[in-house]
């Protein structure tokens, strides 16, 4: 570290010392207020005195000060104590309804290996065995007539037009 380094760094400490502000310092030294932080930062990680935090007070001194302020209102009037509230209800545990057992397959139920290549692919239960409905489908569908509108619900977004509703 050079010379004019420590002059720097000690001007720091000791405008910090005296009350100045960063900005101040900052201004004074022609350096940028980030690095009169970093100077001040590496002084107090070497335990110089001077660079102490400003502010720092005693964790019991900063409740009794609070404590203090909360006892008057701005008019120097000492105010009654707030009420504690009541605490909130424990919720109650409500029983959840248990689920419907699943309608049992229908009869033609077929397994995955039995199906061909246009057969529908409606899985009855996610558990196994996977039971799947296997009925004829159109070549372009991999499910049956009656599960594509299960699978497939129309959700209109707009009216009906005239037209439609004459249909």
């Amino acid at each position: 570290m050079t010379t004019k380094q420590v002059g720097l760094i000690e001007k720091v400490l000791r405008m910090w010392s005296e009350g100045k502000s960063g900005t101040e310092i900052a201004l004074a030294t022609n350096i940028s207020r980030s690095a009169v932080q970093g100077h001040l930062h590496r002084a107090r990680q070497n335990h110089d005195a001077r660079a102490k935090l400003r502010g720092q007070m005693n964790s019991h001194m900063y409740l009794a000060m609070k404590r203090a302020s909360l006892a008057q209102d701005a008019y120097g009037e000492i105010l009654a104590k707030r009420p504690k509230p009541e605490p909130k209800p424990k919720p109650t545990e409500k029983e959840l309804p248990r689920p419907k057992d699943p309608p049992p397959p229908p009869p033609q139920a077929r397994l995955l290996e039995h199906l061909s290549r246009n057969s529908c692919r409606y899985c009855y239960s996610d558990e196994a065995p996977y039971l799947l409905c296997g009925e004829p489908t159109s070549a372009s569908s991999s499910w049956c007539e009656e599960h594509r509108r299960i699978v497939f619900k129309f959700v209109r977004t707009k009216p009906l037009t005239p037209r439609e509703l004459a249909l």
